[in-house]
């Protein structure tokens, strides 16, 4: 099922490909929550869905925060993470930023694909919604960047010159 989907994914040009590839990979992820290159191809496949198919905002909206949530809940999870994140003081917010900070190289996906969904998310939100959220979104760019600059063809940088434009 996981195979078949990936294979429909690459071809998500095609529009009925890309349904039978978010059917597929829905269903494995499903049945593995926890299997972090499963959730980071849902997150992927939510983004492009709401980036380049949906039209209606409000479906848009819920397709980015779905996969922001869905990459976040990955990364929080990865043993990798897990690890930095039980190292890190303070409340659980600063622990958390904390963690990101140090975040290790395998968890460079789910980073990437949490804040992207994130920032489309709130990219027609009121100002203050897309402030109180800047300093997560940096931190988890900062961190990308820093691992991985080439990350995605160089999202890091085009991430950059979305969060400072809007």
């Amino acid at each position: 099922m996981i195979e078949q989907g990936k294979l429909l994914w690459n071809q998500r040009t095609d529009q009925l490909a890309m349904d039978k590839a978010d059917h597929f990979i829905n269903l494995a992820h499903k049945q593995r929550p926890k299997d972090f290159e499963l959730s980071i191809l849902m997150g992927q496949i939510n983004h492009h869905k709401a980036y380049f198919i949906e039209t209606e905002d409000g479906k848009k909206d819920s397709l980015f925060l779905e996969g922001s949530r869905i990459c976040k809940n990955a990364v929080i999870n990865h043993p990798d993470f897990y690890a930095v994140y039980n190292k890190a003081r303070g409340d659980s917010t600063f622990r958390l930023l904390s963690a990101i900070a140090d975040a290790p190289k395998p968890v460079v996906p789910g980073l990437y694909w949490w804040a992207v969904n994130l920032a489309y998310y709130l990219i027609n939100k009121p100002v203050l919604a897309r402030l109180n959220q800047r300093e997560l979104m940096e931190t988890i760019m900062h961190r990308v960047l820093a691992l991985e600059p080439g990350f995605h063809f160089s999202g890091p940088y085009r991430f950059f010159g979305l969060l400072y434009t809007r």
